[in-house]
């Protein structure tokens, strides 16, 4: 008879079973909140390149705005019309 197919066989492998299916159940749940910490991470990246971009728009808003008033005050101040 084979020792594995004996009850103490099988008490063996129903234990290294658990033991394995135990560190499975544990690894995944770990990997699982690895992935779900992984894609919150790239979503608040995502929103922070989205922000990055928009406060560059506005900075570049802002700079033709100031740009256009210097030039008007300059040519005001020197009297000259600006058409």
């Amino acid at each position: 008879m084979d020792r594995t197919a004996s009850p103490a066989g099988i008490a063996v492998l129903q234990d290294q079973y658990r033991h394995a299916f135990t560190r499975y159940q544990l690894a995944k749940r770990t990997a699982d909140q690895a992935e779900a910490a992984c894609n919150a991470a790239i979503r608040a990246c995502e929103a922070a390149h989205d922000d990055e971009v928009n406060a560059g728009r506005e900075v570049m808003r802002a700079s033709a705005a100031l740009e256009a008033a210097s030039d008007t005050a300059f040519l005001t101040q020197h009297g000259i019309s600006a058409c």
